[in-house]
C-alpha cells in the first residue's frame, strides 16, 4: 500500500503481525494509556499529568470496508422505519467512507502518520469496559474538578464511530482465543505473545 516505503524494519514488522491480527478477528479486545490534553496549554499545571486509562475495551476492526457497510445498513434501517411510518423520504444515497484527514493505509485498517503506526477500529459498549481517569498515576472520581479538563463535546449523533489509536497508547490487543499482541509502548514495536 501507498507510505509502506516510509516504514523501518522494526514498523514493517509491527504493521504485518498487526494487519494479520485485524484480518484473523471479527471482535477484539485492548488496554490503552492515553495523555488528555487539557485546557489551558503549557501554564496548566496538570498539563501532561492527567491520564486515561481503558481497559477491557471491545472494538471491531475497520477492515473490507466494515464502516461504511455498517453506516450504509444504519441508513436503509432510518430509510426502512421512515416508510413504515407513513414519512416520504428519498432513498439514502450509498455511504462512501472518504479517505483519512491525516495519515496513510499501510494495511488494511492500519495507518501510518508522523512516524507513528495507528490502527482504525470501532469501539463498542461493553459491561466490562473500565475508563479511569488519573491524576499523577492516582484515580480521580470526578475528572471536572480538574482544572482546564476537556468536556465531551462531541455532536456526532452517529450510531458508528471509528477511532484511529496511536499503537504506542495501547499496551496490548488481545482476542477471546486468548492470542495476545503485546505493545512496546516506548518504540511502538508489536510482538505476538503464546498463549
Amino acid at each position: 500500500m501507498e507510505g509502506s516505503n516510509n516504514l523501518n524494519k522494526e514498523q514493517k514488522a509491527s504493521v504485518e503481525i498487526l494487519s494479520n491480527f485485524l484480518k484473523e478477528n471479527d471482535v477484539v479486545i485492548f488496554d490503552s494509556v492515553t495523555d488528555i490534553k487539557l485546557k489551558g496549554g503549557k501554564k496548566n499545571q496538570y498539563q501532561g499529568k492527567v491520564k486515561r486509562i481503558v481497559q477491557n475495551q471491545y472494538a471491531r476492526p475497520n477492515i473490507n470496508g466494515l464502516f461504511s457497510k455498517l453506516m450504509n445498513e444504519h441508513l436503509i434501517e432510518e430509510y426502512e422505519t421512515a416508510l413504515r411510518e407513513g414519512k416520504e423520504v428519498e432513498k439514502p444515497e450509498t455511504y462512501v467512507a472518504s479517505k483519512p484527514r491525516w495519515g496513510t493505509y499501510v494495511a488494511d485498517g492500519v495507518l501510518f502518520h508522523n512516524n507513528q503506526i495507528y490502527v482504525s477500529l470501532l469501539p463498542f459498549s461493553n459491561e466490562g469496559t473500565v475508563h479511569t481517569i488519573t491524576l499523577s498515576d492516582k484515580p480521580i472520581e470526578d475528572p471536572s474538578e480538574i482544572e482546564g479538563f476537556p468536556t465531551d463535546s462531541s455532536s456526532s449523533k452517529s450510531p458508528v464511530s471509528v477511532r484511529m489509536y496511536n499503537i504506542k497508547n495501547i499496551t496490548n490487543i488481545r482476542n477471546d482465543k486468548g492470542e495476545v499482541l503485546k505493545v512496546d509502548i516506548e518504540t511502538g514495536n508489536i510482538s505476538k505473545l503464546e498463549k
